[in-house]
């Protein structure tokens, strides 16, 4: 169940990986702080190399990858999506973004180069699978 999910987030946020950030409105450009602005840019950057870092390991929902492999720390990554779902009055684009932040669990420090399954034994004698899930409840 979990690698059908995960095969079919993937599959749309590489879609919304593709695709431009959200723009501001005529509003809120001219109103809108300059700094404001640029962090919004900056968040879509962010999203934008995580979505591509994403569909490029081809991420199953049966591994789990080492946060080594991700541009951004998981908090940088976390940060700018919820950056991205306050600007968007997009319902499925705020969707794409909550998932991105969900698929953040995926990746685990102490993994190594190379995958491992999620019924490995990681950390404190959980499986990966615990760890992931455990993970993704706290979200």
């Amino acid at each position: 169940m979990i690698r059908i999910l995960i095969l079919a987030i993937v599959s749309v946020i590489s879609l919304s990986a593709q695709s431009a950030p959200p723009a501001a409105s005529e509003a809120q450009a001219t109103s809108a702080p300059a700094a404001e602005a640029q962090a919004v840019e900056n968040a879509a950057q962010v999203m934008q190399a995580y979505m591509s870092q994403v569909s490029t390991l081809g991420m199953d929902g049966q591994s789990v990858y080492d946060v080594s492999l991700l541009s951004n720390s998981k908090s940088d990554i976390r940060d700018a999506l919820l950056t991205l779902i306050n600007v968007t009055d997009d319902e499925e684009t705020k969707s794409n973004y909550q998932t991105g932040i969900v698929i953040l669990a995926f990746f685990q420090p102490d993994v190594g180069a190379t995958p491992i399954s999620l019924e490995e034994t990681g950390p404190g004698d959980k499986t990966w699978r615990q760890v992931v899930e455990a993970e993704m409840q706290k979200q």
